[in-house]
């Protein structure tokens, strides 16, 4: 059964209303990093341009001015606290990894004001975050967004386990999540090596690549070449097919690896594509994610998704018939 959050909200993608539990793409619209040069109207801005992700790359070594943005979902006006955290790329976003990496504003605030005047009003931070990153070459950054209010103060818990983070999603939708790279469409042949932090409960999950709009004859893969799992985290190169247009109008096929963690494996995973002479959808995305599903009865069983509503191909669909799961981390990679 799913409800509705009540508060200042961070969406996961342009389509997320606020429906608890939600999907958790990890690809927030809301955490806008928008370039080297301030805005001069933020509200009027990123309030038209509310339906799309028009988040940029952060650029090394140089100034960046990043904007928050929620919607209000509570009865009335409502206001709260700001504030965004950085992590270098991870496919899981554990907070003792970004919590002491706090960015703070232009004018060297640690948090921002967001304020809505009325019930559904888009809110857009006051003051811009700046940040000035170092160049990592061949990796990128996470960012995380926080707001308190008066009815959700959203503190940082302790999360040392898969477990613990499933605990922190689900019961935090306070938070934003943008763990996104953009690539160039002219050149949209790319790999990224993200990493995978080890933690004491191993356990079966779910390595899923899912590719929307992406064209046939585009060729994907993901591994790492560390050895544990059973079986090894490894897609071979593989074709994408032809596929036909769902009720939302996108192309979408998966492919993924069912696998058994040990204890505090820790890892590199490639996820790579090669346009073949192919070009690029409209709306194109490759997604790499991690997923936990439990069984009836299983602690967060009622607040977990299905299959299918975490994107799950109808092959994997069917073999957790019945289960349900949560994605607690993904990479998400668009062209633009």
């Amino acid at each position: 059964m799913t409800t509705k959050y009540d508060d200042l909200f961070f969406r996961t993608t342009t389509s997320d209303t606020g429906e608890i539990p939600s999907p958790r793409n990890y690809e927030s619209p809301d955490i806008i990093p928008y370039g080297i040069s301030p805005q001069g109207d933020p509200k009027k801005l990123f309030t038209s341009n509310y339906g799309q992700d028009v988040g940029q790359n952060l650029v090394g070594n140089g100034p960046n001015y990043i904007y928050l943005r929620t919607t209000n979902l509570s009865s009335g006006p409502q206001q709260g606290v700001a504030s965004l955290y950085y992590s270098k790329a991870s496919l899981l976003l554990f907070p003792d990894q970004w919590q002491d990496n706090q960015i703070f504003t232009s004018d060297n605030q640690p948090g921002s004001l967001l304020k809505a005047d009325s019930a559904g009003d888009i809110a857009v931070t006051e003051s811009p975050f700046f940040w000035e990153p170092n160049d990592i070459s061949g990796d990128h950054y996470c960012l995380i967004s926080r707001v308190v209010t008066n009815k959700h103060e959203n503190p940082i818990p302790q999360v040392g386990t898969y477990s613990d983070l499933t605990d922190f999603i689900i019961e935090n939708p306070g938070f934003g999540w943008r763990n996104v790279s953009v690539v160039d469409a002219n050149s949209p042949d790319f790999n990224h090596a993200i990493h995978f932090p080890g933690k004491p409960d191993g356990g079966q999950f779910i390595f899923l690549l899912t590719c929307t709009n992406v064209p046939a004859g585009g060729v994907v893969a993901f591994s790492s070449g560390d050895a544990g799992p059973n079986p090894p985290i490894v897609v071979q190169p593989t074709v994408v097919p032809d596929t036909v247009p769902g009720p939302d109008g996108n192309r979408s096929w998966g492919t993924f690896v069912i696998s058994n963690i040990p204890p505090n494996f820790e890892t590199n995973i490639t996820y790579s594509y090669w346009a073949k002479g192919t070009k690029p959808l409209l709306g194109f995305k490759i997604q790499l994610s991690f997923q936990a599903y439990v069984a009836p009865g299983s602690k967060n069983f009622s607040r977990m998704l299905a299959p299918h509503q975490l994107g799950a191909p109808p092959e994997l669909a069917q073999k957790l018939s019945g289960q349900r799961g949560i994605t607690l981390g993904s990479h998400t990679t668009i062209l633009r």
